[in-house]
């Protein structure tokens, strides 16, 4: 049966009162009976009414055809009206396009958005509101011409002649619509043509035809914008393929929460709670109506009512209910109104659910779906696998309400169940969801006992999960305990999640090893790992091992178990294939959420191997795969792992960056793995003190995990040696134990060249022979990244020959190695050749802040060591060490000798200035903003005037002849110098010269600022000025109009020195302006013409040439009033200044 409620008088008297120029949804317009389009005009006319004619009766009037106002004027905004800045901005820089389609279903707000647009837009727009008796061509016409009247009283005068002949004689239809089409042209460029509602004539030939005679011939820079219910059938192929054509859908127009929180604080003057607002957003899905329809719901609601009301928001009934059966679904087709009924009880649907539900076959129910969906009332959303399409919430409650009213309850229970079968042995989710819903909980329990190898190597435990309340009296059962025992752990309640993985085990006997007994005992040993128990957890390993003799089961026990002995004597290099193997047959398989784990492993065995590329590519490929499938503490562990390898790829920001993530996401039960790994990441690549931080936070987290204290102990002790704490250090890292399995592969070879860098740094007699134990464990682990770092610590002990080959050779493998055990490299920088000093120099720059405390605790080494520390420290020093620098570099003597030590770190500190000297002279020095008022004047003046000068110089006697022509030479000189140290004061308050970054250079005959550290923007304009060589871009001409505020230095506008400056500037300022504004209208770019014009005629209001132009322009665009306003001040400025009288407006 059709979907109306013909009843519902009061609704649709309330849509009536709000939709007409609601924020949200355009006016409710009557109807009247339309003409038949296929009358052929001039025929069989009717000599009363006309009303049997194709064309409509004529108005004795105006001797055309009656036109409804409304239809071709600009719907009117109610105050609730929010400004959606996404869209009005997307529309501004999309209106130039020849075509812009705005297609969605009812309420989305499509009318009230192109109003708001139209309302705020300078170009002329017509508007045109079609309704179902426009369905002929005269019609179409008429209220085209009509909507430009709108604009131009006098618009089209030959069509507006042809259509009045329709009375006597019968112009052909191409007659009118071509003298139609070349009449748009007087519209002037730029011009925007709204067609609103235009799904209504969609289907109609001889609109189509005129419609592609529009778009094909329409004037050049002409917009049409078409608002529809569905995508226009217009040919446009070429127009697409040209990039001309723009596009808003429904997804683009649903309001996000933020918009939807702006609408009801700001518009609505009710702000929600934000779980209230959360609520709200997914319920409605940012459908505009909706919104609108709370609000009025709203009103005089408790805060606890509006929580109640939202929470139950609904399409089955109220005002929701009523506006779905009048405008959305009401007006369809019985046979597609039966089809969305039955196929509303999919979650997603394809045309295969649909013709089970719906008895058609798939190809009917394919072209009901692609109809739906052109009509809006099903839609992809990008959240969904496979862009699956959908029912809006609010519309399924509405038509699942209809169909139990239609079929009764029986009847959708059975529409689930026949969907359930089918599904079985297709979707076990989709089954589970079906037979859910049909309470069969035998069904809906054998469902999850098929799925539970599918349901654990997808990683799909809540959604299984989901199901289990219904489940009670299989509570007990190894699967429900299997599943249930991933949701504890997930919720970080392990005592719970251990106790329900045993039972599961527990409850197979001896003799019971069938596939789910086993999955069980994987299950119970993934847990065990993931608390920490690693002992339990490899011994489940080795269990399950023997139980399997091949499989998926076999190698992930084998993989748990090499996992473990890889943290301590384990082969990494093995390991890390293994995991390989198993990723290549999970991907097979599509166990997604095994793979994202066995990706994750994959990263972190990168890290022991020191290859960073491979643990970005590990962790980046995990993470895009647990974030589907995993509840977050993965997810965490996967972005922790990324983290590393973008740290020891030298991008340090991105790595922070995923280690915030990490930190804050992660459960507490991995909180403490993933804040040690923050802290070896700051450690080995940044910030010390950052990552001793992290690891006080991580120790609460470790107290009740033991399986990380030694790693947070081993992190602490790196720490502790960058702080030159090395008996600490030896404690921390003596009082560990090697054997003790823990979570890190290679931490048993980690923790020996801790050992050995503690040794070297204490110039420990034993040195080499504890250096050479860590590199040989290593080597026996393949732990590549500690081979490496042991290598390097070899080589610091050996002579200066063999040292500089070494370093050089891990510079070329793994230069972050270097930085990795920088305290050990720092006390050899003196014996550093040339080759190798400046790869460790390229080193240094990438990591500035691991090496600045290492190589300041380098400086304080007398002689050779100390100086190439020094000279290190020159280039990533930080404002501290500047007096350092300049004070070794006063002590330094002989070869050693670097006179300019710390000068170039001040310089590279130095903040910038920038001078504000068009219109009056500001001065930006950093963050800091000195006026020029706040200057003495001669030190406001010697700065203006070194501006003016090539290349910000002058010499002594051009200064003193500016600023003190009438002083006697040795005073003018004394007060030059005086003027000098003071500027100096303005940019340096603690000015030393020693110190200083030299913004301001005088020696005996010139003085000069320093171009890299100050800069000035009347500088900035002269060289864009200078740049413009023939027809400007249009860019270089919008930084000149935005960059040239005012004329030069007004402070200064008497001043001799400061006039020529002001005016040469001045005049080329205005020459580019002139030619741009010129050219711009000439090529009809009259917006840029208007604004580069408007904003020459505000910094000179005497230029008379360019206010003529804007005047121009004003009359171009359509824009009478500005224009006459603009001609008052021209009138006035020729009358007073000139004396001579203006010419009349109408004559420019």
């Amino acid at each position: 049966m059709p979907l109306r409620n013909p009843g519902s008088a009061v609704a649709r008297s309330k849509l009536a009162r709000q939709r007409p120029d609601g924020p949200m949804s355009k006016g409710v317009h009557q109807a009247s009976p339309a003409p038949d389009p296929e009358q052929s005009v001039g025929s069989d006319r009717n000599d009363g009414d006309g009303a049997d004619s194709g064309v409509p009766p004529a108005d004795n009037a105006s001797g055309t055809f009656p036109i409804q106002a409304t239809k071709v004027q600009r719907p009117p905004l109610r105050a609730e009206t929010l400004r959606r800045d996404r869209l009005l901005d997307w529309l501004n820089s999309k209106i130039h396009s020849r075509l812009i389609f705005v297609s969605a279903e009812a309420g989305y707000g499509k009318t009230t958005l192109l109003s708001d647009f139209a309302r705020r837009s300078r170009p002329p727009t017509l508007w045109y509101r079609l309704d179902e008796e426009d369905r002929n061509w005269v019609s179409f016409i008429n209220y085209l011409v009509a909507a430009g009247r709108q604009i131009d009283p006098t618009f089209a005068p030959g069509t507006f002649g042809l259509l009045r002949e329709l009375g006597t004689s019968a112009p052909s239809r191409s007659t009118v619509v071509e003298a139609f089409i070349r009449e748009l042209g007087t519209l002037g460029s730029g011009s925007i043509l709204i067609f609103d509602d235009y799904h209504l004539v969609d289907d109609v030939p001889e609109v189509q035809a005129i419609m592609r005679d529009i778009v094909t011939r329409a004037p050049e820079r002409m917009t049409l914008v078409v608002l529809s219910r569905r995508v226009p059938t217009l040919p446009v192929a070429r127009l697409r393929a040209q990039g001309e054509i723009a596009e808003l859908t429904t997804d683009d127009l649903r309001f996000d929460q933020d918009e939807t929180e702006r609408l009801f604080r700001d518009t609505y003057g009710r702000p929600l709670d934000p779980d209230v607002l959360s609520d709200l957003s997914h319920r409605t899905e940012g459908w505009a109506a909706s919104l609108q329809l709370v609000q009025s719901a709203l009103r005089d609601r408790s805060a606890a009512q509006v929580r109640s009301f939202i929470r139950n928001l609904s399409g089955a009934h109220g005002e929701l209910h009523d506006y779905l059966a009048e405008e959305v679904v009401g007006t369809l087709d019985e046979a597609l109104q039966a089809f969305l009924m039955r196929t509303s009880i999919l979650q997603t649907v394809d045309p295969v659910l649909a013709s089970v539900v719906t008895g058609r076959t798939v190809e009917d129910a394919g072209q009901a779906l692609d109809e739906s969906e052109r009509l809006g009332l099903i839609s992809r959303r990008a959240e969904l696998a496979n862009s699956s399409l959908r029912f809006h919430p609010l519309v399924r409650d509405f038509l699942e309400a209809r169909l139990r009213r239609e079929i009764g309850a029986e009847g959708v229970v059975e529409l689930h169940r026949t969907i359930a079968r089918f599904a079985e042995s297709r979707d076990w989710g989709l089954a589970a969801y079906h037979y859910a819903n049909t309470g069969d909980t035998a069904s809906l329990f054998s469902v999850i006992i098929g799925a539970v190898e599918i349901v654990m190597g997808g990683g799909e435990f809540a959604r299984a999960a989901s199901y289990v309340e219904s489940l009670s009296a299989y509570s007990s059962t190894p699967v429900v305990q299997m599943i249930l025992s991933r949701i504890d752990i997930n919720a970080d309640r392990i005592s719970a999640a251990l106790r329900r993985a045993h039972l599961a085990y527990e409850s197979f006997g001896e003799e019971d090893r069938c596939d789910i007994s086993n999955l069980a005992l994987a299950n119970l040993m993934s847990l065990l790992f993931t608390a920490g128990n690693l002992k339990d957890a490899r011994e489940r390993a080795k269990e399950l091992e023997q139980r399997t003799q091949e499989g998926d089961l076999r190698m992930i026990a084998q993989g748990l178990r090499l996992a473990v002995e890889s943290s301590t004597f384990g082969d990494i290099v093995g390991y890390r294939d293994h995991l390989m193997a198993m990723a290549r047959k999970q991907e097979a398989r599509g166990h997604e959420h095994y793979l994202g784990i066995t990706y994750h492993n994959v990263a972190a065995a990168c890290r022991a191997l020191g290859d960073a590329p491979g643990a970005v590519k590990a962790a980046s490929d995990a993470t895009t795969l647990l974030e589907g499938t995993s509840a977050g503490h993965e997810v965490a562990s996967a972005k922790s792992a990324l983290a590393w390898g973008l740290a020891h790829e030298g991008r340090l920001a991105e790595a922070r960056a995923a280690s915030g993530v990490a930190v804050s996401s992660a459960h507490a039960l991995g909180k403490a793995e993933v804040l040690i790994e923050s802290a070896d990441i700051e450690n080995w690549y940044g910030d010390a003190l950052v990552g001793e931080q992290m690891l006080h936070e991580a120790h609460g987290y470790a107290i009740w995990q033991p399986q990380f204290s030694g790693l947070r102990n081993l992190s602490l002790a790196h720490s502790l040696i960058r702080q030159s704490r090395l008996e600490e250090a030896a404690d921390l890292v003596a009082a560990l134990d090697r054997d003790e399995f823990t979570a890190e592969s290679a931490y048993g070879s980690r923790q020996l060249a801790m050992q050995a860098q503690i040794a070297i740094g204490r110039s420990s007699r034993d040195a080499s022979e504890i250096v050479d134990r860590a590199s040989a464990w290593a080597r026996k682990q393949r732990a590549g990244l500690w081979v490496r770092y042991c290598r390097l610590l070899r080589f610091v002990l050996e002579p200066a020959a063999s040292m500089n080959a070494g370093i050089r050779s891990i510079a070329l493998e793994d230069p972050a190695i270097l930085s990795m055990a920088a305290e050990a490299i720092v006390g050899r920088l003196g014996d550093l050749d040339d080759d190798s000093m400046s790869r460790l120099t390229s080193e240094v720059a990438l990591r500035p802040e691991r090496w600045r405390q290492p190589l300041r605790d380098g400086i304080r080494t007398v002689g050779k060591h100390g100086a190439a520390a020094a000279r290190l420290l020159d280039l990533v020093g930080a404002e501290e060490d500047v007096l350092v620098l300049r004070s070794l570099a006063k002590r330094l003597k002989g070869a050693l000798a670097d006179p300019e030590l710390g000068r170039g770190l001040a310089r590279r500190l130095a903040p910038a200035v920038f001078v504000e000297d068009l219109g009056r002279v500001a001065v930006t020095v950093g963050q800091r903003t000195i006026l020029g008022t706040e200057l003495r004047r001669k030190v406001l003046s010697l700065l203006c005037f070194l501006i003016t000068r090539p290349n910000l110089a002058a010499t002594r006697d051009e200064v003193l002849e500016a600023l003190w022509p009438d002083l006697e030479p040795v005073v003018a000189v004394n007060s030059l110098n005086q003027t000098i140290y003071f500027l100096r004061r303005a940019f340096e308050p603690g000015y030393k010269d020693d110190l200083s970054a030299g913004y301001v250079h005088h020696d005996s005959d010139v003085i000069w600022l320093d171009q890299t550290l100050i800069r000035a923007r009347s500088v900035h304009c002269r060289e864009l000025l200078r740049s413009v060589r023939g027809a400007p871009s249009s860019d270089t001409i919008e930084m000149i109009s935005s960059f040239y505020t005012g004329r030069f230095a007004l402070d200064f506008s008497y001043e001799e020195w400061a006039g020529s400056y002001r005016d040469s500037l001045h005049a080329a300022y205005l020459e580019v302006v002139e030619r741009s504004v010129s050219d711009d209208t000439r090529q009809a770019h009259f917006d840029r013409a208007i604004a580069i014009a408007r904003r020459a005629v505000e910094i000179d209001p005497d230029a008379d040439g360019i206010e003529v132009s804007l005047l121009r322009l004003y009359r171009l665009t359509g824009a009478h009033a500005a224009a006459a306003e603009q001609y008052g001040h021209y009138a006035t400025m020729m009358r007073d200044q000139l004396g001579i009288e203006p010419p009349p407006l109408d004559s420019l």
